[in-house]
């Protein structure tokens, strides 16, 4: 049926669409002969064809609240949408689909819902703050930095909208205004003090490292030479704990045994890769040598958008970039402004300083034995 369907002119495709879902409940959402059909329809001109229209509408109506239906809506350009594709982005802020979701609201221009979504009333803003910063447009920022001043603001909204602004340059300078003339509250400088610690514009992290400085996670004593450090054995265990620690995070960029994000490369067998020497190195000065297929980029938009991260995938007219929180955005090719290769790693410099002595070689102990033959 399929295969039959694929070769369909795109002029049978509406009775096709009518035919299959006539007997099928819309909670069900649409069938695999809609879906061929829907596929075959992408760039045809619904404007022009009110019954097809009406027809591509039933159907994506029984997708909506979810991922598939953020899909059919770019696929289709369908507007009047702004409220549907409100509920996927507080569904799923943190994910690919909520953040195409609010991209497609933010390009509307209409904002009527984001606000009402944003006031500190509702259980619905902390979400809808994180799904504006992971947009990473700079267009946010009006949205949020009214709510860090807000006395009816909860901290959990207010960290939330720290979080978000820090994901563009603008709200990061924003941040940073607010640090030097002290108008930061006091709930909320950890929040940004470890959020501007993580940001890819290097002069903005110096001088949050001094305006809001990180707690110490570990001593102040030197380092022992690399070759001493590599020598030295130490708990596994503890290296374990040192691993998924906040201040160190590493699993929020790599993935060991499946648990974790694919950001960076895959540690689930490093030990069987890399010497503890190596693996030192790669800590203390991961700018040295970065791994192929893992440089970074930043693409900038038409609209002001900054994504800085891995090119996932490109076609001939979409660039899709994951982002250091694992999203990946799909932007249009006509939309970038610029791309500009790093060349610096995506892993931090310095991530030693967030821990003693003793917890990197246990950090070592742990990721030394990664090894296919102990999994």
């Amino acid at each position: 049926m399929i295969r039959l369907l694929r070769s369909l002119p795109r002029f049978l495709l509406l009775p096709v669409l009518l035919l299959a879902g006539a007997d099928i409940p819309a909670a069900q959402g649409p069938n695999t002969v809609q879906l061929e059909a829907l596929k075959r329809l992408e760039g045809v001109d619904l404007e022009s064809n009110p019954a097809l229209k009406a027809a591509v509408l039933k159907i994506v109506n029984t997708t909506r609240g979810t991922p598939q239906f953020v899909e059919l809506v770019r696929q289709f350009k369908l507007t009047g949408q702004n409220a549907a594709l409100l509920e996927v982005a507080l569904r799923h802020p943190g994910d690919a689909s909520g953040v195409a979701a609010m991209r497609m609201i933010l390009d509307s221009g209409d904002l009527e819902d984001v606000r009402s979504a944003l006031e500190p009333s509702g259980t619905d803003a902390p979400a809808c703050a994180q799904a504006l910063g992971n947009t990473r447009l700079a267009v946010v920022n009006d949205l949020l930095s009214p709510l860090l001043a807000d006395d009816t603001a909860s901290d959990v909204l207010r960290r939330e909208s720290v979080k978000a602004l820090a994901k563009n340059e603008a709200g990061a300078v924003l941040l940073l205004q607010h640090a030097r003339n002290g108008t930061l509250p006091d709930s909320v400088q950890l929040t940004a003090a470890t959020a501007l610690s993580q940001v890819s514009w290097a002069g903005l992290r110096d001088e949050a490292a001094r305006l809001l400085p990180l707690p110490k996670a570990g001593g102040d004593e030197e380092l022992p030479p690399i070759a001493e450090l590599a020598r030295r054995r130490g708990n596994a265990s503890n290296g374990r704990i040192v691993y998924y620690r906040g201040t160190t995070a590493c699993h929020r960029c790599h993935i060991v045994n499946g648990e974790g994000v694919g950001i960076g490369p895959d540690l689930s067998e490093i030990g069987d890769k890399l010497g503890r020497d190596a693996l030192i190195e790669a800590i203390i000065d991961p700018n040295n040598g970065i791994a192929f297929g893992y440089e970074a980029w930043t693409v900038v938009t038409r609209d002001g958008g900054e994504i800085f991260g891995l090119v996932a995938s490109e076609t001939a007219d979409e660039l899709a970039v994951k982002d250091l929180s694992g999203i990946v955005h799909r932007l249009e090719k006509s939309k970038i402004e610029s791309r500009v290769r790093s060349d610096f790693s995506l892993m931090p410099a310095g991530l030693q300083t967030t821990m003693t002595t003793g917890e990197l070689v246990d950090l070592i102990e742990f990721l030394a034995g990664l090894k296919k033959s102990v999994r």
